[in-house]
């Protein structure tokens, strides 16, 4: 499954809570080596990021891999120094692939072509592979052992991307306003303490 690159933080855990469910995310074929080319490349290429010390890629996956490719791309990664860390989704036992019947709107299990349902599985045994040739870890979603990482994360190099200096005004009314009831106090009672104590 495809993950767009957001900041949205909940956006982003509705989708990873839907990939535990085993719910499908975009048609079927997963194409890990592509996936993995991409992320080097937009974190190799980052022009507002070109001296970057941390370059990490989180993938979260079944493991499920239908196009060749994958190893070399792990290895490209690790050249440009990308760091791979593997998030596996699923079970071993497995769940059948639903999608989106759109006439519904209801889920629905995908059929193969001869009608039986497809069955996705949790590849352990690959995704560990991917994350130890590019350098993290794996770690299974479904074992909440994914909050593991953040230590991790937070721990990794920080690189500023720039400094943007903002101008904080100090609001300053509310000390004239003070100043100019102080006065207005005064000048009331001044004619109170000018008064002789005959006219009291």
């Amino acid at each position: 499954a495809r993950v767009p690159l957001t900041s949205d933080a909940r956006a982003f855990r509705r989708i990873v809570g839907g990939v535990d469910g085993e719910r499908a995310l975009v048609p079927p074929g997963s194409a890990l080596g592509a996936a993995i080319r991409a992320g080097t490349t937009l974190l190799a290429t980052d022009a507002s990021a070109p001296g970057a010390q941390s370059k990490v890629m989180l993938l979260v996956s079944d493991g499920a891999d239908h196009a060749a490719g994958t190893a070399a791309a792990v290895m490209e990664a690790r050249r440009a120094g990308v760091v791979i860390y593997a998030v596996g989704a699923g079970t071993a036992a497995g769940a059948p692939l639903r999608d989106l019947d759109v006439n519904t709107g209801e889920m629905v299990a995908r059929a193969d072509a001869d009608g039986d349902p497809v069955i996705t599985r949790l590849d352990e045994a690959a995704l560990s592979a991917i994350a130890a040739g590019g350098g993290g870890r794996y770690v299974a979603l479904a074992s909440d052992s994914a909050a593991s990482l953040a230590p991790e994360f937070s721990s990794m190099a920080r690189t500023s991307f720039g400094v943007r200096e903002v101008p904080i005004p100090i609001e300053r009314s509310a000390l004239f306003a003070a100043l100019a009831l102080t006065l207005d106090v005064i000048e009331l009672l001044l004619p109170l303490l000018w008064q002789s104590p005959a006219t009291l």
